[in-house]
Formats: structure tokens, C-alpha cells, sequence
């Protein structure tokens, strides 16, 4: 079996306790502290050292259940150990922190049991930010969260560029006039194509008010000349599954350049099970809808994993 995950050797994760993965989705386990090391001193622990032997041998243990990654087609990596100045993508989770509270996240309530956040100074002590070509930041939500906003700051301020994901709502005049010039990419957690579902799925949002913000990053984008994506993100719930042939259709009318899909784990994979005939139905949408989009800008990964695409297009 090919369980070669290259996350392993390319990137590392943070959560908001400053715990080090090799993963956005914490696996395959811990491996260090960004409060206790730096991180230049982390990324060769024993313990990733040999799920990196286990990801080459076929026996990553995490790999089948992952959504995230398909077995590469590169070749084998030339050994268990990296250099840090090889390192490509960092995801930072600064905590559980957010402003609005949609159906599918446990944020708000982990919020109530966990306030810790990370601190911003740590991070400038102990990470060297240079051989990172993706710096992606997270919460709960990023803007709403004082030490996300100082660590962008600090980026900003040694000329590295990083991305974000938000619900949208905070993305004021202000927060993108500072956010335009400093960012490579926005992912905008949409989840819906509609306003009707989309404040059904995101409770406290308003769906006009996210727009209206995305028009205004977008100008500054364009009057400004610069170079940043802007991402939708749809993650899925039995709520809005009908409307993945209508985001498909229209993403580029609500102002974003590419779109990619999540899913809720707990409900939408045993819902399409259980509702044969509508999960046949919205894959023949789906297909139809598809075939007269430019697919360059959709990741439909997701999609194929829980059966609404016979394969990745």
C-alpha cells in the first residue's frame, strides 16, 4: 500500500497550545512545543522521524482515513530527517475564538471550556518564517483573535506574506486595507450559495455584509494591482448540500476566484448514504453543473470522497 504523505517532510502545524504537528488535521501526533523550543529544533523529533519511515514503508497509519492528501506520484523522499530551509507550508491555529457560530463547528462551545490562545511573541522567538512559501493562519476566527492580528503584523513588518481563513465578517475597510498588500490568499468560509442558507449554516452572519466585504478587498485588489486568490470555501451540511450545483455556478458572481469543498464528518457522509435517490439526483446536478465550469478553479477533491463524483475531474 502507498501511504507516502510529503506533508511529513514539507510542513508543520501549531495549534493553539503550541503543540507541533506535521499536519493541519494534528497527525500523526505530537512531535514538540512551540513554547518550550524552536521549531527549527522540533522538526526532527523521533517520533515524526519514524512515522516518516512508516509513511515510506506503507504504513502510515493515518493515511487512509485522511481527506486531505492521495498518495503522491512523486518520488521517494531520500531519507527520514529534513532540513529546515526545506520546509514549504506552515498552518498556525491561534484558537477557538469566533465571532459567529455555524451548525457543523464545536469552536464556540470549545471556546467555553479552553480560552487559551497563542502568543504572539512566542511565535517570533521561535519560528523563523523565511523558507515558508504558504503561511496560513487560522482560529476559531483569525480577525477576531488580538494575537492573530499582532502575528500578522510582524509578518507584514519582515515583508513575508501569509493567508488567512475568516468567516468574512470582520474583513472591514480597515482590516483589508492593511490585509490587500500583505496576504497571498483569503479563504472565505461561505458555506452556502444563498443568503437564506448561508445564515441558516453560519449562524451570525450576514450574508450581504460578507459580500459587500468581498467587494471591497476585491477593488483594492484590482485599483491596486496587486496578487492575491480569493478562495470559497463550501463545507458541507445536510442543510446545504442542494446548493453545491448552485455554488458551482455561481462562485465567480459572488466575487471569489476558486472554490473548494469540506464536509461535516458526523452527518453528511451517513445522510447521502441513507438518502439514495436525493444523492443520486445532486451527483447528476453536480456532473451537469461541472461541465460548464472552468475546472482550473475548482478542488473537487471532497466531492469524490463522500460519492458525489465518480472521480476527481
Amino acid at each position: 500500500m502507498n501511504t507516502l504523505c510529503h506533508e511529513l517532510w514539507s510542513s508543520v502545524s501549531i495549534d493553539h497550545k503550541g503543540q507541533v504537528y506535521s499536519c493541519c488535521h494534528n497527525k500523526p501526533q505530537k512531535i514538540g512545543n512551540i513554547y518550550e523550543n524552536a521549531l527549527c529544533n522540533i522538526i526532527n523529533a523521533p517520533e515524526i522521524m519514524r512515522h516518516r519511515k512508516d509513511s515510506m514503508n506503507g504504513s502510515l497509519y493515518c493515511f487512509r482515513d485522511c481527506n486531505w492528501i492521495r498518495s503522491s506520484a512523486e518520488g521517494l523522499p531520500e531519507g527520514v530527517t529534513v532540513d529546515y530551509s526545506d520546509l514549504r507550508t506552515i498552518t498556525i491555529a491561534f484558537g477557538e475564538m469566533c465571532n459567529i457560530a455555524c451548525i457543523m463547528c464545536k469552536q464556540r462551545q470549545r471556546e467555553h471550556q479552553d480560552e487559551m490562545m497563542l502568543d504572539h511573541r512566542v511565535l517570533i522567538k521561535n519560528i523563523d518564517p523565511s523558507p515558508f512559501q504558504t503561511i496560513f493562519l487560522t482560529g476559531g476566527e483569525p480577525l477576531a483573535i488580538s494575537e492573530c492580528r499582532r502575528y500578522m503584523e510582524h509578518l507584514a513588518s519582515v515583508n513575508k506574506k501569509f493567508g488567512l481563513s475568516t468567516n468574512g465578517t470582520l474583513l472591514d475597510k480597515n482590516v483589508s486595507d492593511f490585509l490587500a498588500p500583505n496576504i497571498d490568499f483569503i479563504t472565505l468560509s461561505i458555506n452556502a450559495a444563498t443568503k437564506e442558507t448561508h445564515e441558516k449554516v453560519n449562524i451570525g452572519s450576514d450574508f450581504d455584509l460578507v459580500l459587500k466585504n468581498l467587494e471591497y478587498i476585491r477593488g483594492l485588489r484590482e485599483a491596486n494591482g496587486l496578487e492575491f486568490d480569493i478562495i470559497g470555501r463550501m463545507t458541507l451540511t445536510t442543510l446545504s448540500l442542494h446548493e453545491i450545483p448552485l455554488f458551482i455556478r455561481t462562485f465567480t458572481e459572488l466575487g471569489v476566484d476558486r472554490i473548494n469543498f469540506g464536509y461535516d464528518k458526523a452527518t453528511v457522509p451517513s445522510f447521502l448514504m441513507n438518502k439514495s435517490e436525493f444523492t443520486k439526483g445532486l451527483k447528476k446536478e453536480i456532473s451537469s453543473a461541472i461541465a460548464s465550469a472552468d475546472i482550473e478553479r475548482l478542488d473537487l477533491r471532497r466531492l469524490e470522497m463522500i460519492g458525489l463524483l465518480d472521480k476527481v475531474i
